[in-house]
């Protein structure tokens, strides 16, 4: 069975830690800026409780491996302070670790990035929803990002550009891995004709 990879999200979570995440250093004593500066709300940080599932962490106090940042999906009280069950945002492996520390990026950031969790066949959904807006000359009504179900559907959505309407139209696929391009292009065609007639 072929595991999908996960690039496109992989590559999107590192740029936007390394530039939004990190701390920068701007030399000794330069006017106007502190030597250390990071975003503090978007920064990796120590916990207090246990983080609900779902929350990215950065392994530390751990050798190289493919977990380096993962996705918390389970926690045990076991062992030197707890065992955490990790997803690797490499491939989606899973892996239990004990004795080790974790940071932990504050989760309502990333919850504004529901990509950031996608495997590239499901990034490939999205182009060729795109892709489906670029065929009918899409300019007032948009393809909006797919929104991926956990009974394994996917709802595909256009937006307005302008805000010229705050309506969305909206259509749920059974089964996000078997939408067809055709199945793509007659709902777009639809939700153009609803957004005229609401429009009118």
């Amino acid at each position: 069975m072929r595991v999908p990879t996960r690039n496109k999200a992989r590559l999107e979570i590192l740029n936007y830690i390394l530039n939004f995440s990190t701390a920068k250093y701007y030399g000794e004593k330069k006017e106007g800026y502190e030597n250390v500066v990071a975003n503090v709300d978007t920064a990796f940080r120590g916990h207090d409780e246990i983080p609900p599932n779902g929350t990215l962490c950065l392994l530390s106090s751990a050798g190289f491996s493919k977990f380096y940042l993962s996705w918390l999906r389970g926690y045990k009280e076991e062992g030197y302070g707890g065992s955490w069950l990790l997803e690797s945002i490499e491939d989606g492996s899973l892996c239990w670790w004990t004795n080790v520390k974790l940071y932990f990026y504050p989760k309502q950031n990333s919850d504004q990035h529901p990509h950031w969790q996608w495997n590239d066949d499901q990034w490939a959904l999205w182009e060729r929803w795109k892709r489906a807006g670029k065929r009918r000359d899409a300019y007032i009504t948009l393809p909006a990002m797919p929104i991926f179900t956990e009974d394994g559907g996917v709802v595909l959505s256009t937006r307005t550009r302008f805000s010229i309407s705050n309506e969305r139209s909206e259509k749920k696929f059974v089964n996000w891995k078997k939408v067809k391009f055709k199945e793509m292009l007659e709902f777009y065609d639809e939700a153009v004709a609803n957004s005229k007639s609401k429009i009118a």
